[in-house]
């Protein structure tokens, strides 16, 4: 009985350590959104345990953060060109895929950031690219691969975009050693402030960015591994048609949401920011004019 108890006792600890995400230094770094767009629309639309009386409203971000002087996006919203590109869509998606915008980044941001950090490339995601032409745009290989294949998807990836000769495109070097339960990882600066993580599923390149904000709170950006953050809690996938539509690989994604529900139970300082989820991201201050 006694050897029983120990042998579920240690499985436990070794459970919990598997997802824990370690500190890897001591800097911080402080963040901000940009709210380019959004749309409202029933939250059972979203994700499968939404309600149909709820509205959600899906918010279209960039977020900013700077490190020893030098500004960096993660993502970009959408540009001053998006109602041209919005156009290239197929007529059934310009249907599905209404939008408000509420800013252009360009605004906001006046000057070229030192690097774009891109979750994936979607349209939603990197409109105004070509906008900050001279900054380092930081992607998975195999996101640039698919994003320029002539299989992909032309209701989620707009090649127009991102297609300009004049983008500095630099792919992560992944460091292949584990980081809790991901089995490979990027520690951007070398000192544990941003760290980049595989998060495939909704594309094949999609990542996640880990930024330390203070000594007691990290911000986990998932990209649209979930669109709402209920998703990662109860461990629930998008509404099942909203699904088809948008993610590579739905066994994937679930794989990823099983998973940042564990990082979840395991790591109490952290907070999940999906991209288009005001309610959860509200936190974050604005970036002002």
């Amino acid at each position: 009985m006694k050897l029983i108890l120990f042998i579920f006792i240690l499985s436990k600890a070794v459970s919990a350590q598997d997802y824990k995400l370690p500190i890897l230094g001591s800097s911080f770094v402080k963040v901000y959104k940009i709210e380019t767009g959004h749309n409202d629309s029933p939250e059972a639309l979203v994700y499968a345990r939404g309600k149909w009386g709820t509205i959600h409203r899906s918010t279209h971000n960039a977020f900013a953060f700077d490190h020893n002087g030098e500004r960096y996006l993660i993502d970009t919203g959408f540009g001053e060109g998006i109602e041209k590109q919005f156009q290239e869509m197929p007529f059934w998606a310009k249907l599905l895929f209404r939008y408000e915008q509420t800013e252009n980044i360009k605004e906001v941001q006046k000057q070229n950031p030192k690097g774009i950090f891109l979750t994936h490339l979607h349209w939603d995601h990197a409109s105004a690219l070509e906008e900050f032409l001279g900054s380092d745009v930081i992607v998975d290989k195999e996101e640039y691969k698919d994003a320029f294949s002539e299989g992909r998807p032309e209701h989620a990836f707009l090649s127009s975009q991102y297609d300009h000769s004049g983008i500095n495109w630099k792919f992560i070097k992944w460091t292949k050693k584990k980081y809790g339960p991901f089995k490979k990882y990027y520690d951007v600066f070398s000192d544990g402030s941003v760290i980049l993580l595989p998060l495939y599923g909704h594309t094949k390149g999609s990542i996640g960015v880990l930024v330390r904000v203070s000594s007691k709170e990290r911000i986990f950006f998932v990209g649209d591994s979930v669109w709402h953050a209920s998703q990662i809690y109860e461990k629930s996938h998008k509404m099942w048609l909203s699904s088809c539509l948008t993610d590579g690989s739905k066994e994937e994604v679930f794989e990823k949401i099983i998973l940042m529900h564990n990082v979840w139970k395991e790591n109490k300082d952290i907070k999940f920011a999906p991209s288009h989820h005001y309610e959860a991201i509200k936190f974050i201050p604005s970036l002002k004019l």
